[in-house]
């Protein structure tokens, strides 16, 4: 509650400043069209690019493209509608939460930033490239020239320099000593042949090849950082375009099934995907239970024996919202955008197939349930399926991004017309964030975000004030006690 009231006072207020900048215009000379080139880019450039360029999209919003910037993010708030009450950017911008807040780091905007992007806004967000990008944000492979190209191979000598200079550094020296090492035991010798030196001599053993070796290796660990970091940008961009990372889940994407027993029904844990000490926990804590069970058509439970009803099942799933967990993580825009489907939507997309159900509200703010029907045939072996959970559905008729985070799977065993032994029906996790660790070392290990097993929730004590982010705050050390230490990531 606090939330909403908190999120309509700051549109009122800026509808307010608008309007009345709007009237003295009026009053005045025309209002002068907001050129986004000039006034509206240098903003996004300098404070939101870095996290919501074409190199990285936290939350899965872009900044540097129209029709990026139209899709949105995870949230699946608009940034450039017209409508200053629904607009997630000015919300974002002008909360006085600092964990909520944009930009995350630094300072926040000013009242002159602010309203610059306000009246960009009610003008209808226009974008001055006619490609709606900006030009010279992302080079161009094919526009560099060839003569650069060609150098390339040097980029390799330059990259074992930035990351490994103290190894090269180590192996001059080396090569240095050897040399000198050499000549001064060929004259110690020449001069007296039974002189012995092991440190001389150790030195005098080390030949160019072996210096060689070295050099290969350090290129090898580099090109393999390299790598590394490479793979992180493409996880990166897949996660925040909304395609799956088919090396993990394929295409079209099958969760793994978590190590749970052949049922009916199960439940479930999704935790918090930050880490930071300040954090209750260091961030490793419950923000949702999901619960998962097989019911007939007028959502009763079945069990094991139960003849198979001729109309059929629905897959029954219930959201409860874990204590102190964000309020906003669970906002009534971002509940009526969880939608059940069959149908896999690798992209951007107008609309949603027939079979599409919506979340229905059991406790506001609190609880949703799902009820998604399964046609049964008793004629059959056997019956399988996998269901999507989607969050991001649009209405509006505009192209929307939907974004899966989980596959409800079915395996339903028939023998003579009564659900068999072997009946199955289970919950696993399709959604990809690089914070995850799959397999990526320092991540968040996956059953820290996602586990069958309960994940630690927020004690009542331990809350002073929960932000409308997924950060609640925590109470601080007491004087000369350590804070408490992130769960290891392994």
């Amino acid at each position: 509650m606090q939330w909403i009231l908190g999120r309509f006072l700051i549109s009122a207020l800026l509808l307010l400043s608008l309007s009345a900048g709007v009237s003295a215009q009026v009053q005045g000379a025309p209002q002068e069209r907001v050129n986004f080139k000039t006034e509206v880019w240098p903003i996004f450039r300098d404070r939101c690019v870095e996290c919501h360029g074409p190199e990285k999209q936290s939350g899965g919003l872009r900044l540097d493209v129209r029709k990026e910037a139209l899709l949105g993010g995870f949230s699946g708030g608009s940034v450039l509608t017209d409508n200053l009450e629904d607009n997630e950017l000015l919300y974002r911008v002008t909360s006085s939460d600092e964990d909520f807040r944009m930009p995350r780091f630094g300072a926040a905007l000013t009242e002159a930033e602010i309203g610059t992007i306000g009246r960009w806004l009610t003008q209808g967000a226009i974008w001055d490239d006619d490609d709606g990008s900006v030009k010279g944000t992302v080079p161009d492979e094919k526009n560099v020239p060839i003569a650069v190209q060609l150098v390339r191979p040097l980029e390799l000598v330059e990259m074992v320099l930035i990351h490994h200079p103290y190894v090269l550094i180590l192996l001059l020296v080396l090569g240095l000593l050897s040399s000198r090492g050499r000549k001064t035991l060929a004259a110690k010798k020449k001069s007296n042949p039974s002189y012995r030196n092991p440190a001389l001599r150790l030195v005098a053993f080390v030949r160019p090849s072996h210096l060689v070796i070295g050099a290969l290796i350090t290129t090898v660990l580099a090109l393999r950082e390299d790598h590394e970091e490479l793979q992180t940008r493409i996880v990166n961009i897949a996660a925040t375009q909304g395609i799956e990372h088919k090396h993990i889940f394929g295409s079209p994407p099958k969760p793994f099934r978590p190590d749970q027993e052949v049922g009916l029904s199960s439940t479930y844990f999704r935790g918090n995907c930050e880490r930071q000490l300040n954090l209750y926990n260091g961030g490793n804590y419950r923000t949702a239970t999901l619960h998962l069970r097989l019911c007939d058509a007028k959502r009763k439970p079945v069990s094991l024996g139960d003849l198979v009803p001729e109309d059929g099942y629905v897959l029954e799933l219930i959201i409860e919202k874990a204590p102190h967990a964000t309020e906003g993580m669970f906002s009534d825009r971002m509940m009526d955008g969880v939608f059940l489907t069959e149908t896999h939507y690798p992209d951007r997309v107008m609309s949603v197939a027939a079979d599409t159900v919506t979340l229905d509200v059991l406790e506001p703010g609190e609880r949703w349930a799902a009820y998604y029907p399964i046609d049964a045939d008793a004629s059959l072996e056997k019956e399988t399926g996998l269901v999507y959970l989607y969050i991001n559905l649009r209405t509006d008729s505009k192209p929307f991004r939907p974004i899966v985070h989980y596959g409800l799977s079915y395996g339903l065993v028939f023998e003579e017309g009564r659900l068999a032994q072997g009946s199955d029906v289970w919950l696993g996790n399709l959604f990809w964030t690089p914070r995850l660790q799959v397999p990526r070392p320092g991540g968040v290990p996956i059953n820290e975000w996602f586990d069958i097993k309960p994940i630690p929730k927020i004690p009542e004590s331990r809350i002073i004030e929960v932000p409308a982010s997924e950060e609640p705050v925590v109470e601080p050390p007491a004087p000369g006690a350590k804070p408490a230490l992130p769960h290891p990531f392994g």
